[in-house]
């Protein structure tokens, strides 16, 4: 997570500023869904950073992962790590990764279920 403290790495593209109205929710969500656990997350976002300790390369991005971080209805916890798991990955420039997977799983859903 050394990246994390990187001069710049925490510097947002301005067009991050405002937000679309279709992102928000239409109705009332349940009260503390928690759709995954700290352990989980974490995995995830050293996924997304690699590890130069253990050799492991980054922008890797499991299907796994994007299934739980495009996860609807998500409180707390968990949709806060959601969002911060796409920043991650965007500023760590992952995110021709990170969307091709996301189509890849929302075509998923439309077909696999």
């Amino acid at each position: 997570f050394r990246e994390f403290l990187e001069d710049g790495f925490w510097v947002l593209p301005t067009s991050w500023n405002q937000i679309s109205t279709g992102f928000f929710y239409r109705e009332s969500l349940p009260k503390k869904l928690e759709c995954f656990s700290e352990e989980f997350c974490d995995e995830c976002i050293v996924n997304l950073l690699g590890n130069r300790n253990e050799n492991k390369e980054s922008c890797v991005v499991t299907a796994a992962c994007i299934k739980k971080m495009t996860e609807e209805g998500c409180t707390e916890y968990s949709l806060s790590h959601q969002l911060l798991y796409f920043i991650v990955g965007k500023l760590h420039r992952c995110s021709i990764t990170l969307k091709k997977l996301n189509e890849i799983m929302l075509n998923c859903r439309t077909l696999c279920y």
